[in-house]
């Protein structure tokens, strides 16, 4: 096993390699920028923090106050790698272009004053890799390692170069020989000196708040990289969980023949689909809208595989299937789960072990309560390397109209997550606090502050109370009502459930009757039809016999004839002349003859007696047969005819939520799924209400247990905890938050720092959303840390973004030994994760088919001819509309603008004339522009297009890569392409990710803009093209 824990703990070695080489970049020289001027510093020029400087003064806002960021030795990223190029590939060709952009050696962060603020200062990864590389080089046991060691490293030598005031002990300010000096150490201590040029020291100024102080301290490196680091030495001392062991799996020991392709046996996906596999919980959302049949499909198999065990599941969901719909049953379902728990509990405080944690926060101290181990397993966490869908996620679920609230009439702490709201800049209603946006330390302070405390309007009086305020209400005022009757509702909203659902499951299993009599009755009249043949064959070889049996039986007479008459002819034998003599002799060689021949004759007989009974009594046993499965079939008809009658019944109760016969074989079938009729939905959904409704009374009935507990939590999320605080205080504290706020988001990239102290496998679940997107490496520590891991997205849209060069990533995987399947530059989380799912389908790929999760296939995003174009060039026709595909609205009809003209790099400015043209007619139209996209797969095009925000106030601009997670009724994609750079669109076009992703945004109009000749003779654009064309006929 110590084998086992060596090779996956090396795989995650191999990506922290590639994230020390994938640093972030430095801003560029900007001093006239008003959020945050970026300087460089030269011995003539003051320091940002100095007196007579512009940025000394303090800034306008209230309550804020300017720190700096000093960025030492610049360094251009590519020059690392013509340096390092060589050492780590020597001898071949690089065709692979470099990273572009500038890094630094080191970066810091100080004060108003100028002086230091303690712990802020971070080490260049990428710089001290190189250094490394030169020496002691990739052939060296112990070549990354050390980092840590050198961070500490630079810690002393701060330390020594600040200048210490002899009056007071404090610290003086950095000033321009100060910074040089120690430009010119951090240069030495990494050991790049003559290797890149790194001589220049820039500043970039902030407003901060004054509690706040700048947001995270890792300006340089990947976020990822240390945490990376954490996890394979707990992998390698075989701390590694079951999720994440999974995750590692070698493809050369996957079972791949237990997969079902679930899209090629429906079967698979009607058995996973019976009503006593749907969770008792659903989404309050429209009763009349089920989920689709491949979103119930895989919540029930998720909660199915994953409900009492650790492990991964993946999900495959193009785009405008529904994928956040399919997460908010999952969380209805797990929030249901553990109201059953509550259910169960004779007294709310059982919930808790006798003894609290305790930790000081100051001069107070921290009191959380431990929960037993019933109420483990329920947090909820969606992450992603992309910010905009965890965003999308976590503002969705707790928006109004996120619920049919004209049903559903419920309040969770709508006040409070409508707060959470507004301060994301969403000016709209909330229903219930089910989610909220972690992440960045900004976020989660603002989160702490919004949800625990009062807001108050100047007069001091709270204008709306935090949960700190409603837990000691409750404190002061009691309970309304007892924790029995608080129970005994909820057990009535479940047991109806339950009532709904095994009478749905008893439907179901007369459905599987019905189908089985229907095999059971074409197998018995198989059977009938091979009997009647039997019978009538029996029955011809019978006569046949009998015509024999005949025959012999009046030969065999005719020879006793002749014998009886022979022996009445026998010569007396007291004759004894020689006449006599002779004629005995004559007589007794023909009675010889005769008696022979009726032995001949006896024994045919015989033997066709024998065969003639044998056929009679196969006639009688045939017969009896034949009665016998004619009166089964009979039987089996009766029953049949019970089961229509019964089956009719219930279609006419729960209406096209029942499956029809030939369901199977209906591509309709995708559409929805089965037994979700009206009347069950809405139960469900009413339940998820109670159990919400379960938990507030729960807070209600123990609110100084849940006030100091969520108090310790609130100091957990925000970072103020302790760091040497007890990983089982910081899981609990964490519970603690889970129980309010059943889901929380996160990027990839800020969850070590979110939920630092928690150990292997203390999270319930990891959602992972757009996992396509997210390169191999990105979810390791989050797997780590959940039990469970649903990944969701889609291998056919965007790819990873990885900036260490293909090349340099096959050289550092030769050092490290690992197998190309975990290059980054070929693998996703989504496509590492569909490959361990067992449910999924294959869809064509453009060099081999590619096995995907459990398959989303119902799209209710796009109208044509958006829907046709990307069910083309992606999905091989596989996806079905799930509403009406026809666009509405009086907007020109999608078309491609076919412009030529002369560029500057890939920028066309005829596209750009045309571009606007378009937007100042759908300005007249008063179409708004926050729902218009303008995109481009180029960046130098997607810089001109930002300019455009100035102009169209909400519009969205950028490359194809910024869009993805977002729509609106308008897309406008500029193609731009240098004509002298063919190979632009060839990469482009090599791969239908980027037009999907691109033609997926728009809901009702796409408009292109570009060269149509140079552009429809590359694949996926001559679909474009042709799509387009089509309609513009349709809609003429």
């Amino acid at each position: 096993m110590d084998a086992e824990y060596h090779r996956q703990g090396g795989i995650i070695e191999f990506w922290r390699a590639v994230e020390l080489f994938s640093p972030q970049q430095v801003p560029k020289v900007d001093k006239f920028d008003t959020l945050s001027p970026v300087e460089k510093v030269t011995p003539r020029d003051l320091l940002p923090w100095e007196h007579g400087h512009r940025l000394r003064i303090s800034p306008r806002r209230a309550g804020y106050e300017r720190q700096h960021i000093v960025y030492f030795g610049v360094y251009r990223i590519d020059d690392v790698w013509s340096a390092v190029d060589e050492i780590l590939a020597p001898g071949e060709e690089n065709y692979d272009p470099r990273p572009s952009g500038e890094c630094a050696l080191a970066a810091l962060v100080v004060d108003k004053y100028g002086c230091v603020v303690s712990g802020s200062e971070v080490l260049s990864g990428l710089a001290w890799a190189a250094g490394r590389t030169c020496n002691p080089g990739p052939g060296s046991a112990s070549w990354l390692h050390g980092l840590d060691d050198a961070q500490k490293l630079l810690t002393e030598l701060l330390d020594d170069e600040q200048h210490i005031n002899p009056r007071c002990g404090c610290r003086l300010p950095l000033d321009t020989e100060r910074l040089s000096a120690i430009r010119r150490r951090i240069a030495a201590l990494v050991g790049v000196n003559g290797m890149i040029d790194c001589a220049e020291i820039r500043v970039r100024s902030v407003e901060v708040k004054q509690s706040d102080g700048v947001d995270g301290t890792d300006f340089l490196n990947s976020f990822i990289a240390a945490d990376l680091g954490m996890v394979a030495g707990r992998v390698a001392a075989g701390d590694i969980g079951t999720g994440l062991a999974h995750y590692l799996t070698e493809d050369a020991v996957l079972d791949t023949a237990r997969r079902v392709d679930v899209s090629a046996v429906p079967a698979a996906s009607f058995v996973a689909c019976r009503p006593e596999a749907i969770p008792p919980g659903r989404w309050p959302g429209k009763p009349e809208h089920p989920l689709a049949l491949g979103q119930q499909f895989a919540v029930n198999t998720i909660m199915d595989e994953l409900h009492s065990n650790a492990g991964i599941f993946a999900v495959n969901g193009p785009p405008g299937t529904g994928k956040s719909t399919l997460l908010r049953d999952l969380v209805a379902a797990v929030v249901v789960e553990r109201a059953d728990r509550l259910a169960h509990l004779a007294s709310p405080a059982d919930a808790f072990t006798a003894t609290p944690h305790r930790w000081k926060a100051g001069e107070y101290t921290r009191v959380v309560q431990r929960w037993t181990d019933a109420f483990h397993g329920f947090e909820i966490v969606v992450a992603s390397s992309n910010n905009g869908a965890v965003e999308n996620i976590s503002f969705e679920m707790p928006a109004a109209d996120a619920i049919h609230s004209d049903r559903f009439d419920t309040d969770y702490f709508a006040d409070i997550a409508t707060a959470l709201l507004n301060d994301t800049g969403k000016d709209s209603k909330a229903w219930g606090l089910t989610a909220a946006r972690l992440g960045r330390k900004s976020y989660r302070t603002g989160f702490t502050n919004t949800l625990w405390f009062d807001e108050k309007s100047s007069g001091k009086k709270a204008t709306r109370r935090g949960l700190q305020s409603i837990l000691k209400e409750f404190e002061s005022a009691g309970p309304t009502r007892s924790w029995h009757d608080a129970v005994a509702e909820y057990r009535r909203a479940r047991d109806a459930v339950a009532a709904m659902i095994d009478e749905r499951q008893h439907g179901y299993e007369r459905y599987r009757e019905r189908a089985h009599r229907d095999s059971e009755l074409r197998a018995v009249l198989d059977q009938v039809e091979a009997h009647t043949e039997a019978l009538r064959s029996a029955a011809g070889i019978e006569v046949v016999q009998r015509g024999t049996v005949d025959r012999l039986q009046q030969g065999r007479a005719t020879v006793e004839n002749e014998l009886a008459a022979h022996n009445e002819q026998r010569v007396a034998w007291w004759r004894m002349s020689r006449g006599a003599r002779e004629e005995r002799r004559l007589w007794q060689s023909h009675h010889t003859r005769l008696t022979d021949a009726l032995a001949v004759w006896e024994e045919k007989y015989a033997d066709a007696f024998a065969a003639h009974q044998h056929t009679m009594q196969k006639l009688v046993d045939l017969r009896g047969t034949h009665d016998q499965l004619a009166q089964r079939s009979d039987a089996v008809r009766y029953r049949r005819n019970e089961l229509d009658c019964t089956l009719d019944e219930l279609r006419q109760r729960w209406g096209g939520a029942m499956p029809g016969p030939e369901w199977a074989d209906d591509p309709d079938r995708e559409l929805a799924a089965p037994w979700s009729d009206m009347a069950l939905n809405e139960a469900r959904s009413r339940l998820f209400v109670a159990a919400l409704a379960l938990h507030k009374e729960f807070l209600a009935q123990v609110p100084k247990q849940m006030r100091q507990s969520m108090h310790g939590a609130m100091d957990v999320v925000a970072g103020n905890a302790p760091h040497d605080l007890d990983p089982a205080a910081v899981a609990d504290a964490w519970r603690t938050l889970f129980f309010v706020v059943p889901l929380v988001s996160t990027t990839f990239a800020s969850f070590d720092r979110v939920f630092r102290g928690l150990g292997r496998e203390a999270l319930g679940w990891l959602l992972i959303d757009e996992a396509g997107q997210a390169t191999p490496q990105n979810p390791v520590g989050a797997i780590w840390r959940s039990r469970r891991t649903v990944v969701v997205g889609d291998p056919l849209q965007l790819e990873p973004v990885v900036t260490l060069p293909f090349r340099a990533q096959q050289a550092v995987r030769g050092a490290f030994g690992v197998d190309e399947r975990w290059l980054p530059g070929r693998s996703s989380t989504q496509s590492i994760a569909d490959r361990l799912t067992r449910w999924g389908t294959t869809l064509r790929g453009d060099d081999e088919p590619i096995w995907v999760g459990a398959p989303l296939r119902v799209h209710r995003r796009c109208a044509e001819p958006m829907f046709s174009v990307v069910n083309t060039i992606a999905y091989g026709g596989t996806m079905i509309h799930g509403g009406n595909p026809q666009p509405d609205g009086d907007l020109p009809p999608s078309q491609w603008y076919d412009v030529t003209g002369t560029s500057n790099g890939h920028f066309v400015q005829a596209e750009h004339d045309r571009l606007v043209e378009l937007l100042e007619d759908l300005v007249s139209r008063e179409h708004p522009m926050d729902d218009v996209i303008v995109l481009s797969p180029f960046r130098d095009v997607a810089r001109r297009l930002a300019g455009l925000r100035s102009r169209y106030d909400g519009i969205t601009a950028g490359t194809v890569h910024t869009a993805q997670g977002r729509e609106a009724k308008v897309v406008v994609l500029v193609l731009g392409g240098d004509p002298a750079r063919e190979g632009a669109k060839r990469w482009a076009s090599s791969k239908p990710n980027l037009v999907n992703v691109a033609v997926s945004r728009a809901k009702q109009r796409l408009y292109v803009i570009g060269d149509r000749a140079a552009w429809s003779r590359h694949p996926r654009f001559d679909v474009l093209a042709r799509e387009l064309d089509r309609h513009a006929e349709w809609s003429r």
